[in-house]
């Protein structure tokens, strides 16, 4: 016995069974389904309470006939039925139809009377009175005519002029100013601008390296113009140097000259960018 639970304790924790079911499969008991058996009962359930709804509605249908027309026969099924045509064709049992005319003979002699007396009022043609309607000409149709009006109207519409004539009323209401756009609205223009100007000088230069400002353009001008003198008059110095001297004062001489020019060619690139920044105090 002790063997046998360690071999079922060996056999379950290498063959893990999942749930109630695996076990009952294992022990050779099918599983009940309880959802196919809830499914299939609540289809019992709707179709016997539809078959009873359908036996209520009959029931009401039948019942709905008041009572005092239940023993009654329909009308329209007693008309349908074909009736049948007497047995004796006797003349003096077939049914008397009135004839075209009769009326007249039944009325009474004053509601004869009182008719004619209101038809000869209502129609007072009978009495005479009315002068005979005059004879009209019969109206005869124009012939046909084979114009073209189509083509007609788009000739006339190429060569139509302007509907409407220019008036000297309009011509003198216009102002000496007419169609100039105002000066306030020139000036606010300008205004804006000025202040769009402004506005963006004062923002931040995203372009700007950290440590660095832009420099202002009025100073930037400044300082092209005295590089400008400044490289004429290193012109003029050196100009004024022999070119055949070889004295070492005039060599050292000439060679500061050229340096400086070289320092003022570069200065003169650097600033004639538009944008120059300069480090920040």
């Amino acid at each position: 016995e002790r063997y046998r639970h360690q071999r079922s304790t060996i056999q379950e924790h290498l063959n893990p069974a999942y749930g109630i079911r695996e076990r009952q499969r294992r022990q050779g008991i099918e599983p009940k389904d309880h959802q196919r058996e809830n499914r299939l009962k609540l289809r019992e359930l709707a179709l016997d309470n539809r078959n009873k709804q359908m036996e209520d509605n009959s029931n009401e249908a039948a019942s709905w006939k008041m009572k005092k027309f239940r023993d009654v026969k329909s009308k329209i099924t007693s008309e349908m039925v074909p009736r049948k045509p007497p047995a004796n064709n006797d003349d003096s049992q077939a049914q008397q139809f009135l004839r075209r005319g009769s009326l007249e003979s039944r009325l009474d002699h004053n509601t004869k009377k009182k008719q004619e007396k209101f038809i000869a009022e209502i129609s007072p043609r009978k009495t005479g009175s009315v002068k005979p309607a005059v004879p009209r000409e019969k109206a005869a149709l124009a012939p046909r005519s084979q114009k073209n009006f189509i083509s007609q109207n788009r000739e006339c519409a190429k060569t139509m002029g302007s509907p409407r004539k220019p008036n000297d009323d309009d011509e003198r209401r216009k102002h000496a100013e007419f169609g100039n756009v105002p000066a306030y609205i020139v000036q606010r223009k300008a205004r804006w601008a000025e202040n769009e100007d402004r506005r963006r000088a004062a923002m931040p230069d995203p372009n700007c390296p950290p440590g660095m400002t832009l420099m202002p353009e009025s100073e930037r001008q400044d300082t092209l113009r005295i590089l400008e003198e400044s490289e004429k008059e290193t012109h003029a110095l050196l100009f004024k140097l022999p070119l055949q001297s070889t004295t070492p004062s005039v060599v050292k001489r000439k060679d500061a000259l050229e340096a400086k020019l070289r320092e003022i060619e570069s200065a003169k690139k650097m600033f004639s960018k538009p944008k120059v920044y300069i480090a920040a105090d």
